[in-house]
């Protein structure tokens, strides 16, 4: 198959990313880079592990905040740190 015709059809059927991203992009500003590596992880049915900054004024011995991991379409699992 010519490289050409493979470059098209990724094109085609990735085309809903862009439109993924610009939507979720609404309602998570600045995350650009987290968002898109949350899609790869989901979209590939691997695992992504999101650790958050932890409350103002916590002790680092308590934890370093909310953690969620993410393993694949439709299922999500709360962890807490």
């Amino acid at each position: 198959m010519d490289v050409r015709v493979i470059n098209e059809l990724v094109h085609k059927q990735s085309a809903f990313v862009e439109k993924l991203n610009a939507e979720v992009g609404k309602v998570i500003v600045g995350q650009k880079t987290m968002i898109e590596r949350i899609l790869i992880g989901m979209l590939t049915g691997g695992h992504v592990l999101l650790v958050g900054l932890g409350a103002p004024g916590r002790h680092p011995a308590h934890g370093d905040g909310r953690r969620l991991l993410v393993t694949g379409p439709g299922t999500r699992r709360g962890v807490r740190g």
